[in-house]
């Protein structure tokens, strides 16, 4: 099932974080719409969004912002590294192309075995400057990481 389950509960989260962005400027700085859940086909039997369906949620997003005289707020989506790495160039663009700012899942344990924190350091700077340098136009926020240590 889709993690926005309902159209009546999706609208209802969307309203609340719009207010809330209303009500607390000073505190929230973006909403992010999706957390690891984009998929690069139309493959119908897969659970995540395709491009299409997670840049809807994003228009919405920013259209309830609007309602809640909500100009200047940052939009963004919070995808793994693995997705803004993973050759969807069409359908990233598509959602890359409808945020402020890009959300990144970044652990570097995943894509190398790494065995010191200088190490772990060292791959994720250069995790992160890949993803600026695919989508050089948009901030970059490292939203998760960690390192694992043997």
């Amino acid at each position: 099932m889709h993690f926005y389950s309902t159209e009546s509960w999706t609208t209802k989260q969307l309203v609340a974080a719009a207010g809330q962005a209303a009500e607390y400027p000073d505190t929230v700085d973006a909403i992010f719409m999706g957390n690891e859940n984009v998929r690069c086909s139309e493959d119908e039997e897969q659970e995540d969004y395709t491009a299409a369906e997670l840049v809807a949620y994003i228009q919405d997003m920013r259209y309830y912002l609007e309602a809640y005289g909500v100009s200047d707020m940052k939009v963004g989506t919070v995808q793994r590294y693995s997705e803004w790495n993973s050759g969807c160039d069409d359908y990233l663009n598509d959602i890359a192309e409808a945020v402020d700012v890009i959300g990144a899942n970044v652990y570097p344990f995943y894509v190398d075995s790494l065995t010191t924190i200088e190490a772990n350091l060292d791959k994720l700077d250069g995790m992160v400057e890949n993803i600026r340098e695919w989508f050089p136009d948009h901030e970059i926020w490292i939203t998760e990481t960690g390192c694992a240590l043997r």
